[in-house]
């Protein structure tokens, strides 16, 4: 531990303590501690004139809640004191782990959301990297399917990071093909719904800049473009589960966020034809459609659901289960799979990282009114606890499931699937899904008492 006699911001003479693992001071009667992992940069303002005062401008990062900001501070004082506390700072610096990234492949959606992918980038995102000293290749999909093609045939050996500048739909698919790259490396078949599929070695950060924006609550528990960057900086990351879709034999897709088949599969497909409308579809065409009824169809579902196993005398502490399988059979409206979970979060219920075994499904199996179903969806997308209680619904916790369409359903030879907000056609009127517990591997700001709290 050194003590070092400076001026903070040209305030009067106090003592900075530099110790193991942060430097700390006083100043305007609040305590400050950084620590040298939430170091974004060190500015030297010395010269060669020992005659004149010296300063030093460190940029940290600093944390409230769940956001993150980047805070200045200009350390002055006589010439030899503030050499010696800008080596000893950058000693300390420098011996920070590793892990730390220092390039990025990023990936923006130019018309995600509101259009604000690329002013977001070069407006908030690129100074702070520049100030971190990252350095980046940016790849902006101006057409469909440019981050797969890319992603598949990108030299990733020397990538310590993937960004996505954009909505879940955008990361889904850059994550998709990380994910299929990782079972190919790992000689593991990515169409057998069976074989577990291994936790991604290189990290993805989620720049929240489209529609919904869900894996930005579960990477930082905000939805805030400076505190998804500082995270990327700072570099901790957490494994996330990811669910996989399969029918006719093969993969479909991975979904981060969730699945959906019947009546808000087709909703979002009509969503995702009106895309010139804006921001505007996301109320029209629900309304739209509400007044137009749901139509049902008749299927065979099949559930693996787990029960946690009682621990007896001399077990370790380790939270096991036992699986169980459910039945129904009969007419619904809709499905749907959430990858996340509804928690209370200082007191407020908010969209939370699933860090358990389990996904939620969500059964509608009975009719509701058009109003039941709006009041449903959007207190869901708001984090409500309430929208998940209804007679017209059922929920469980699923590892997966099994579902066939009957022969004599309506939808049978129309039945689409919804997979984190992307439409898609079902080869055969069957499909199956897995859960894969720390599947994808994300950038985050979330301790690990805060991502934990999630275990059921």
């Amino acid at each position: 531990m050194t003590s070092y006699r400076l001026k903070i911001d040209v305030d009067t003479d106090l003592d900075v303590i530099v110790d193991e693992n942060h430097f700390t001071f006083t100043h305007v009667n609040e305590k400050v501690c950084v620590e040298f992992p939430d170091l974004v940069a060190v500015s030297d303002q010395t010269s060669e004139n020992n005659d004149q005062e010296q300063s030093v401008t460190l940029h940290y990062i600093k944390q409230s809640a769940f956001s993150l900001s980047k805070e200045v501070i200009k350390v002055c004082g006589e010439a030899s004191i503030v050499k010696q506390f800008l080596e000893h700072v950058r000693a300390k610096f420098k011996k920070v782990p590793t892990s730390k990234p220092r390039h990025f492949l990023v990936f923006i959606n130019p018309i995600g959301g509101k259009g604000t992918g690329v002013k977001t980038f070069e407006d908030t995102v690129k100074p702070l990297f520049d100030l971190a000293s990252i350095t980046y290749q940016v790849v902006v999909s101006e057409r469909a399917n440019v981050c797969t093609e890319v992603m598949e045939s990108q030299d990733l050996t020397h990538v310590d990071g993937i960004v996505v500048c954009g909505g879940d739909g955008t990361l889904s698919e850059v994550t998709n093909v990380l994910l299929r790259r990782t079972m190919v490396a790992a000689d593991l078949d990515f169409n057998d719904p069976k074989v577990k599929v291994p936790t991604t070695a290189i990290p993805i950060g989620h720049i929240p800049t489209g529609t919904a924006n869900v894996m930005s609550y579960c990477c930082n528990g905000c939805v805030d473009i400076v505190t998804a960057t500082l995270s990327i900086i700072k570099g901790n990351t957490r494994p996330i589960g990811a669910s996989g879709v399969y029918s006719g034999g093969k993969l479909i897709r991975y979904s981060l966020v969730g699945v959906s088949s019947g009546f808000i599969a087709d909703m979002m497909d009509r969503r995702d034809q009106l895309r010139w409308m804006g921001m505007f579809r996301l109320l029209w065409v629900p309304i739209q459609m509400l007044f137009s009824g749901f139509r049902n169809f008749t299927t065979e579902i099949t559930l693996d659901t787990r029960k946690k196993k009682p621990m007896t005398e001399g077990d370790k502490e380790e939270i096991t289960y036992t699986k169980r399988e459910e039945k129904f059979e009969g007419d619904i409206f809709n499905t749907m799979v959430l990858c996340w979970n509804i928690k209370d979060v200082h007191g407020k219920p908010q969209i939370w990282p699933n860090r358990g075994p389990f996904q939620t499904f969500i059964l509608y199996k009975k009719a509701c009114t058009r109003y039941q179903f709006l009041w449903h969806v959007v207190k869901l997308f708001k984090a409500k606890k309430e929208a998940l209680q209804g007679d017209y619904l059922e929920c469980y916790q699923a590892a997966g499931y099994i579902m066939k369409v009957k022969e004599d359903s309506p939808l049978k030879e129309n039945l689409g699937i919804n997979i984190d907000g992307d439409p898609f056609k079902l080869p055969e009127p069957y499909h199956e899904n897995r859960f894969y517990h720390d599947a994808v591997r994300m950038f985050t700001s979330l301790t690990d008492t805060d991502a934990d709290s999630s275990i059921p």
